[in-house]
């Protein structure tokens, strides 16, 4: 097939997706749990999305911006909705925030450099999938987590289920993302001869990894289990989402030397 006419598959089916996250997101707004499947709809029409641009790439779809930024927007969907599913629960406050995260990630993916391009050797390695996805599946996990516990704070504690969730979801990503850190360590060494340069982004990942693992500490104790907690838990998403696309424009603006800049 005509590489161009690809192109323009895959552009206007991301633009679709963002809108119907936007949708999605309304649905929400209105009842709890959304509307007629629709969250489902639009997650499995982002699904052939992210597989269509696999196959039209020829690697797996998180090489730039444009293309993480759909598939950080497809894990924490997906993460949400494995939730949303497993706990049977109302999670309409939830509901909303999660898709105006992936709608918004979905836009800002849409002002991005969308034509895709071989991988550089850099990225040629099997740590570009060893490192990648871990990370992302935390990312996801922290963004649902963040979701619930919004839902949790609205709804006052009033359903001691959203606690439980969201802690799992952050008990189970926290070594992902310490996986993640340590792989993106053997790329460092077999890409730039060093496992760890202080570098900006390799940085932001550290303090996000200390934040949460402040907050897994915090939950174990009674006195911290309350405020501290929750703190902790807005303070990591908070980090998380400057270390994956924050960071860029502090690279830019102060004009940062780093490996890390997505294009």
């Amino acid at each position: 097939m005509n590489f161009t006419l690809l192109m323009k598959i895959d552009y206007t089916v991301y633009w679709i997706v963002a809108i119907a996250y936007v949708l999605v997101m309304i649905t929400y707004v209105i009842r709890p749990n959304g509307l007629f499947k629709l969250d489902w709809i639009a997650f499995g029409l982002h699904t052939a999305l992210v597989v269509f641009r696999w196959i039209e790439a020829g690697h797996p779809p998180y090489q730039n911006l444009y293309e993480c930024l759909s598939f950080f927007a497809w894990s924490g969907v997906l993460a949400f909705l494995l939730v949303k599913w497993r706990g049977n629960l109302p999670l309409r406050t939830a509901g909303v925030v999660i898709f105006a995260i992936g709608a918004a990630a979905m836009f800002y993916g849409l002002t991005r450099e969308a034509r895709p391009i071989p991988l550089s050797p850099a990225l040629d390695t099997v740590w570009f999938s060893w490192h990648i996805p871990p990370a992302f599946a935390s990312y996801a996990m922290f963004c649902a987590a963040f979701a619930l516990k919004v839902e949790d704070v609205v709804k006052k504690g009033a359903e001691p289920n959203y606690d439980h969730y969201w802690y799992l979801l952050i008990l189970f990503s926290f070594p992902l993302l310490t996986f993640g850190i340590f792989s993106g360590a053997g790329w460092a060494e077999e890409a730039w001869g060093t496992y760890w340069s202080w570098d900006p982004k390799e940085t932001a990942s550290l303090v996000t990894w200390c934040v949460y693992a402040a907050y897994l500490h915090a939950k174990r104790k009674q006195t911290m289990s309350g405020w501290p907690s929750t703190t902790l838990n807005f303070l990591g998403f908070t980090c998380m989402i400057f270390t994956f696309v924050g960071f860029n424009w502090v690279a830019a603006l102060l004009d940062l030397p780093t490996f890390h800049a997505y294009a």
